[in-house]
């Protein structure tokens, strides 16, 4: 997966990136699958929003022990 840099940080993001916005559709355990599949595949710029329903806790679940 290519990486660009993110503005004027030092973080490299994915150039694809995920939208939560559909998550919440999804069972809890369905939700954390295809989170961490996209992970696995090497996108690690995740957007979501309070008005995605609970996206948020479901990314956030998927996430927490790749977090830094």
């Amino acid at each position: 997966m290519q990486k660009r840099r993110l503005g004027r940080t030092d973080l490299l993001v994915s150039q694809v990136g995920f939208g939560g916005t559909w998550i919440s559709e999804l069972a809890v355990d369905q939700a954390i699958a295809v989170v961490r599949y996209a992970f696995e595949l090497g996108i690690n710029y995740f957007d979501t929003a309070k008005l995605d329903g609970d996206s948020e806790e479901k990314i956030g679940v998927a996430l927490e022990d790749v977090r830094d």
